[in-house]
């Protein structure tokens, strides 16, 4: 299947997604990472401390960090293929992270912060730093909580990309 290969170093895709708010969101993606080792940022929705939304490999692990909480982690990354969804909102009540369907151990309360312009990036940090390492099939996100659709969402985007471990 198609996907978009960052090499590490300098390659990244700004977005425009401002006026969503943290407390509110569902992302999913599809990706796979080509190293094990360093910091490597696969996405970054917001840069503040104290609202930031974003996922990567942490000094090995898997992590998404959400608000000044520590990062919710599903332990050691590898380098499978993966469908990652993280969903913030009412419906869901906390912060949750999904790692090929099943739901980490730990949860976050809802941070509100609305995105703002030139903040949300593909393949990186806003500092130019931890460029991501591997490809990404799928990056899709909602304005909205998509709980309640979860599953459905993670079974079709299976279906097409027949996902290891699902």
């Amino acid at each position: 299947k198609p996907a978009v290969q960052f090499d590490g170093s300098d390659d990244f895709y700004p977005l425009s997604l401002s006026g969503l708010n943290t407390n509110n969101l569902s992302v999913v993606t599809v990706c796979q990472s080509d190293v094990t080792s360093g910091n490597k940022m696969q996405f970054t929705l917001n840069k503040g401390n104290n609202e930031r939304y974003w996922n990567y490999l942490f000094q090995g692990n898997d992590t998404m960090w959400y608000g000044t909480a520590t990062p919710i982690s599903h332990g050691a990354i590898d380098t499978n293929q993966r469908l990652r969804t993280f969903i913030a909102g009412s419906t869901s009540t906390v912060a949750r992270s999904f790692l090929n369907g099943t739901e980490a151990s730990t949860t976050h309360a809802l941070v509100n912060a609305t995105l703002t312009a030139n903040e949300q990036i593909l393949g990186n940090y806003h500092t130019g730093s931890f460029y991501w390492d591997g490809t990404m099939q799928e990056f899709i996100v909602w304005g909205a909580d998509q709980f309640n659709n979860r599953t459905g969402i993670e079974t079709n985007i299976d279906n097409y990309f027949q996902i290891p471990g699902m």
